[in-house]
């Protein structure tokens, strides 16, 4: 239960902090329940800005994101680090000098690795790239910290904003000093008043601190935090296994519950794996019920439908990989860190075909090094193999890039498999030469004639 004052709260902030003028524009590009968007929905309102609302699908068009930016002069854009990692991979010479109106990139969401922190000192000069971290229960934001270009090392999510109050306690809930790492807690004006209808979880985490507030509420973030010597805040990870994909706060122990409900699996542990910058994955470790290996029912592809009908997409794993047994510490508890990573030689249960055709084989290239995979048989389908939303949107431009001829973004996702797309393009370069063109003097008579109608009507009106 979000309050309007804690909102109003960090609106004023940006516009002190990152200021929107009447020429300037704040870009809407993020969908309406992420908490972010409230920023761009009303972030250009103080300033008397404009707001620059994009074409529904363009936030997975890189190419559709530049375009807008520049017709419209955009100067603020927001950006999770995994979708930047996308846009700034997709972007070439060209596209980054349609940048030039851009101001600010705030990037908040998830982590914002050192990796990525690189690659942005290579976009256009003078953009600001502002590192913001918040929950949703202190109202969208909390602390901000602004990229120092050439500055080796972690980035951190900063300082607090104006109005917000950033504690960093132990388990006992005692002060913790410089470098020494702690939960961080978060108080002020931002806090929301807890959630609705769940008083115990509200009790849980929104609550008083004697030893460091007396008689202030703090929100417990579960966030794994230190302060620096120069004042900023470093983000090390959850206290809890709870992690950040592609936006999406989830809770891999909600992901082990549903597969244990499948009647042929007895051991199930998920876990968040980083192989990029921006590119987190899940990889769910089976162990089953019947020994022998995998018994009948229980494939990728059918384990991963198991899982559809009983979550959301973005919480299905990439990767599952068959074990004999977990391994576990001396503790008894599963030794997260002896998991072995998940093999490149993916097993989709679908017989290898390679490509046959230039454009398979161009397709398969770019799968190829997008996925990071030995190799991509035609039928494979792109999320099987442990594609995403985020690596086809990467793979598509690449594609576009490669052939020289515009691919809607959709169709990646209508024709996953390197066959299907394959087909679909062939028909399309077909389709679009046997089309008939129409010719100039037509164009230019359907428009002398559309004139004279509004003519007509112009005298019809006055009469």
């Amino acid at each position: 239960m979000v309050r309007h004052r804690g909102v109003v709260n960090i609106l004023r902030n940006l516009q002190a902090l990152y200021p929107l003028g009447e020429a300037d524009s704040f870009l809407l590009k993020t969908n309406y329940t992420f908490d972010v968007s409230v920023t761009e929905l009303f972030g250009w309102f103080f300033g008397n800005g404009k707001l620059v609302i994009l074409e529904p699908g363009g936030e997975r068009n890189p190419e559709a994101i530049v375009k807008t930016i520049a017709r419209f002069k955009v100067t603020h854009v927001n950006f999770v680090p995994s979708m930047l990692n996308v846009f700034l991979e997709a972007l070439d010479d060209r596209l980054k000098e349609r940048l030039q109106a851009l101001h600010y990139i705030f990037v908040a969401g998830e982590d914002f690795g050192e990796v990525l922190a690189r690659k942005v000192e290579a976009l256009q000069p003078g953009i600001r790239f502002e590192n913001i971290y918040g929950p949703t229960e202190a109202s969208i934001y909390s602390t901000r910290y602004s990229l120092d270009a050439g500055k080796p090392g972690r980035v951190p999510i900063g300082k607090p904003f104006q109005n917000v109050k950033c504690v960093i306690l132990d388990s006992a809930g005692h002060l913790q000093p410089v470098g020494i790492p702690g939960e961080l807690c978060i108080g002020g004006a931002g806090l929301a008043r807890g959630y609705l209808n769940r008083p115990e979880l509200t009790a849980k985490v929104f609550n008083k601190s004697h030893r460091s507030y007396k008689t202030y509420i703090i929100y417990k973030s579960g966030d794994l935090c230190r302060w620096l010597s120069d004042g900023n805040i470093e983000f090390l990870g959850r206290i809890d296994h709870q992690v950040k994909i592609r936006g999406f706060r989830i809770e891999p122990g909600e992901i082990e519950k549903q597969l244990l409900t499948h009647e042929k699996i007895r051991e199930a542990v998920v876990v968040d794996i980083e192989r990029g910058p921006g590119d987190r994955y899940l990889c769910a470790y089976i162990v089953y019920g019947e020994a022998g290996g995998k018994p009948a029912g229980a494939g990728v592809l059918d384990l991963k439908e198991f899982l559809l009908n009983k979550l959301p997409e973005y919480m299905i794993p990439s990767y599952f990989m068959l074990m004999e047994r977990i391994p576990l510490g001396p503790s008894g508890k599963v030794d997260r860190g002896a998991l072995p990573l998940p093999d490149r030689k993916i097993d989709t249960g679908v017989r290898f075909v390679a490509p046959r055709s230039e454009v398979e084989k161009i397709i398969s290239r770019i799968w190829r090094e997008v996925l990071e995979l030995e190799r991509v048989g035609v039928n494979d389908n792109f999320f099987d193999l442990g594609g995403n939303s985020l690596k086809i949107i990467l793979a598509t431009t690449k594609l576009k890039e490669a052939l020289k001829r515009d691919i809607p973004m959709i169709a990646s996702f209508r024709y996953p498999s390197i066959s299907a797309l394959a087909q679909y393009l062939s028909k399309e370069e077909s389709e679009g030469v046997d089309r008939p063109k129409i010719r100039q003097e037509e164009r230019t008579r359907g428009k002398s004639k559309q004139k004279k109608l509004k003519e007509r009507r112009k005298v019809r009106q006055n009469e």
